[in-house]
């Protein structure tokens, strides 16, 4: 077991990495805060005035990773003369809705699906069936705790190096 007095004796990163390795975490931080955000934005405007359109699928992609084949489908819709895409970022740019292999092959480009959007802010918007819709949720929000515990406690540690180093300048 580790006491208090072992982990003061533990080698001290200089400040200068210390202060990477900080901005490193808070920006992780707020990278993986962003994603939740607009999730639940997104979830939020289209709860409160939903409306129901056809979308059509403008393209499916494929992707091959380390665990295998991922599908995925762009859509868009018209409203009033404007086309409207799947949001990302608080609605500011397009993305990919994820789906299986099963709804990947039952459907073409050039097919429609039904998508949810808010009459206000059609920008946002959500596919009615969207089997991934919390995929890895947990995990992001784990890693949003666990990164911005990380971040306080390098802050904390950066704080106190700063401190030392000025006590021992006006010594």
């Amino acid at each position: 077991m580790i006491n208090r007095s072992n982990i003061e004796s533990l080698p001290q990163l200089p400040r200068k990495q210390r202060a990477i390795i900080t901005l490193l975490f808070v920006l992780i931080t707020l990278y993986l805060s962003s994603l939740v955000i607009n999730k639940v934005t997104t979830e939020v405007i289209v709860l409160f005035d939903k409306e129901e359109i056809q979308a059509t699928i403008d393209q499916k992609i494929t992707t091959r990773g380390k665990t295998g084949i991922s599908y995925f489908y762009t859509y868009s819709f018209m409203i009033n003369n404007n086309q409207y895409k799947r949001p990302l970022f608080l609605g500011l740019s397009s993305s990919k809705t994820k789906i299986n292999k099963t709804d990947y092959d039952s459907v073409s480009e050039g097919s429609e699906i039904i998508v949810f959007y808010s009459k206000h802010f059609p920008q946002f918007n959500i596919p009615l069936n969207d089997p991934y819709k919390y995929d890895k949720y947990l995990f992001i929000v784990i890693g949003i705790v666990l990164f911005g515990f990380m971040s306080i406690n390098e802050f904390k540690a950066l704080i106190k190096q700063k401190h030392a180093s000025l006590c021992r300048t006006f010594s």
